[in-house]
């Protein structure tokens, strides 16, 4: 049995989805512009399904949140988050080699935020996790763990590792892979690139060391770190810290109290009374930091050429050796 094959007491496969705050998402359905309804309870279908394991042709989405990101970049604090529960028959998987999913029609289960959505599908992500449970290493191989305390380790590309339970560790070591942990006091790494290293609960840590990977923390208290270039890293929670070592980095922290650096160049953001810095470098003087706060003026704005106070919940960035609004 696979993720999208597993199915609820109720018989359907419940399938995580993000779609923007305009409800409109394009690439489902063939590239066609596609309107998700709204409410719990409305039923959703794909205008021209196609039963097969190629992206396209279906409406995608994550089985109970297994292969969080794949084919599609989210935004856990400004996305709206969605389940759907669809039968099996009319849900096919492991699109082009994933766990992700697409599916003909459902039903909206669940509408609300990425932790709400992730706490929704907990008790089936864990239930998964435990019919499925066993250790293997290698290229391409999967562990995973159900219960408190649980440890879950691949050594090998592609590989991935999931632990549901407080407590629990769940490590890559090799490019592409996936690490999950479900559960308060969670470690979550991957070393490799392409990595994606997630953790749902409070005080957990998610590490990825490598290029283009991303990690992320829904709870409070959490860490997220990423080394290697074009990392992304994320902390939905109040007095998390999210960091970045590498150049062309997005690093946010979305709660109240929190931290983002990024030691390198990129665009950073946090939300209330939260602090950030950005490294920046020069010819002259090598590497510094620029530090801001929210609620202090330290922001360069081009308009009326002025400093004025760092705001919440927006993108700032480095120019011209100032801290300034990042443009869109």
């Amino acid at each position: 049995m696979t993720f999208h094959e597993w199915t609820n007491e109720q018989g359907e496969v419940l399938i995580l989805r993000r779609i923007p705050q305009s409800r409109i998402t394009n690439g489902d359905g063939e590239g066609e512009d596609f309107v998700w309804p709204s409410g719990v309870g409305s039923v959703v279908e794909c205008p021209d399904w196609r039963p097969d394991s190629k992206c396209g042709g279906g409406l995608h989405g994550w089985p109970l949140g297994f292969g969080l990101g794949e084919g599609c970049d989210y935004d856990i604090i400004e996305d709206i988050w969605l389940v759907i529960g669809a039968t099996p028959e009319d849900v096919c998987g492991e699109l082009e080699g994933n766990a992700k999913c697409k599916f003909r029609v459902g039903v909206i289960r669940f509408e609300g935020t990425f932790g709400a959505a992730m706490e929704f599908v907990r008790s089936g992500f864990a239930a998964c996790v435990k019919a499925m449970s066993k250790e293997k290493n290698g290229d391409l191989g999967k562990s995973t763990v159900a219960g408190d305390d649980g440890k879950s380790t691949v050594a090998g590309n592609h590989g991935q590792s999931t632990v549901v339970g407080d407590w629990g560790r769940s490590t890559v070591a090799g490019d592409w892979g996936k690490s999950t942990v479900a559960g308060n006091h969670g470690q979550s790494t991957v070393a490799g690139d392409l990595g994606q290293s997630t953790v749902v609960g409070n005080w957990g840590r998610s590490t990825v060391a490598g290029n283009l990977g991303r990690s992320t923390v829904a709870g409070d208290w959490g860490k997220s770190t990423v080394a290697g270039n074009h990392g992304q890293s994320t902390v939905a929670g109040n007095c998390g810290r999210s960091t970045v070592a590498g150049d062309y980095a997005t690093c946010e922290a979305l709660g109240v109290n929190c931290v983002a650096a990024i030691a390198g160049t990129g665009r950073v953001r946090v939300g209330e009374r939260g602090a950030f810095a950005i490294a920046y470098y020069t010819d002259v003087d090598g590497w510094r930091f620029l530090t801001g706060k929210v609620g202090e003026k330290c922001i360069w704005d081009e308009a009326t050429r002025q400093i004025v106070e760092a705001e919440a919940n927006v993108w700032y960035v480095v120019r011209d050796g100032k801290l300034a609004r990042e443009k869109l």
